[in-house]
């Protein structure tokens, strides 16, 4: 696993010292000393990113693992796709295309997985493969390792557009995804891109960086305002909860008033009953006796 993460790196390294390597045109240098430094440093970025790419590959057949073996071979070949994607100017410089079948967030996905999201998702796969893992954790490993490319490359071309150190005019990618997904919903700032079909230097980077910049800005605020009025709405939604909660104890007390002076009512209401009902009795009691003793005396005159 450690000579597979060696692998790797210097595959990635060799990627990017062959990015280096400078088209040059005919009579682009007219200065023979010129042309001869640029022609070297040409050799010497060749030669480098081959001596890293042949070394990698060396490293890797001695895994001996074909699994392995292909899947970092493939990562290679994405990577060299990577060079072909889009237009591009005289210095193999990527440059945004517009296009209305493909989003801004497809279209950056698509050319970071294959710049660099395919190496690493490959080798974080290539290793659990050594390490035994089932085909399921190796998947799982493949989307960690894409995933963390992608989020690295992002935080990276984020830079130029949060470090209030950045100089304004200073060349960024602009392929990036600040870049993308500004020109997705301001598609004017193309006029300014298409300048850079020669080159990408014609490009007015200090007037890009300050529209996005503006556009963030802005959206940062439209997001700030509708956290706020959520935040707002929640805590009214809390209020009413609580109001209600509160109401609840005394509804529920008043309920109990109700009940405790409805039942007081039939008390005294059963109590009245049973003491008319008594009345009733003692007066038919007396009425009673009043008779009989009325009968005795009669019959004792008799």
């Amino acid at each position: 696993q450690r000579a597979l993460a060696e692998v790797t790196e210097m595959i990635r390294t060799s990627h990017l010292v062959h990015k280096g390597l400078v088209n040059i045109f005919p009579n682009e240098y007219p200065d023979s000393a010129e042309l001869s430094d640029m022609a070297f440093g040409n050799k010497i970025a060749l030669l480098s990113g081959d001596y890293l790419l042949t070394t990698s590959c060396s490293e890797l057949a001695a895994l001996r693992n074909n699994e392995v073996i292909d899947l970092i071979a493939s990562a290679v070949r994405d990577q060299a796709l990577s060079e072909f994607v889009g237009i591009r100017d005289k210095q193999n410089n990527p440059l945004p295309e517009k296009s209305e079948n493909v989003s801004a967030e497809a279209d950056w996905t698509h050319r970071s997985v294959l710049s660099s999201g395919s190496l690493l998702g490959n080798a974080c796969e290539a290793t659990l493969n050594l390490a035994g893992h089932p085909k399921s954790m190796q998947d799982k490993g493949h989307k960690f390792g894409k995933h963390l490319a992608l989020g690295w490359q992002a935080c990276l071309e984020l830079e130029p557009f949060t470090n209030a150190q950045f100089n304004p005019s200073t060349v960024f990618n602009l392929t990036s995804a600040p870049v993308m997904f500004h020109l997705e919903s301001d598609p004017s700032l193309y006029d300014e891109i298409n300048k850079g079909l020669d080159t990408i230097y014609d490009v007015d980077y200090a007037k890009l960086e300050t529209q996005i910049r503006v556009q963030r800005q802005l959206r940062d605020q439209s997001q700030l305002r509708v956290q706020s009025q959520l935040q707002v709405k929640t805590q009214l939604r809390v209020q009413s909860q609580l109001r209600v909660q509160s109401q609840l104890p005394v509804q529920s007390q008043l309920q109990d008033q109700s009940q405790f002076r409805d039942q007081t009512e039939l008390q005294v209401q059963s109590q009245l009953r049973d003491q008319s009902q008594l009345r009733v009795k003692t007066q038919l009691r007396d009425q009673s006796e009043l008779l009989d003793q009325t009968q005795l005396r009669d019959q004792s005159q008799i």
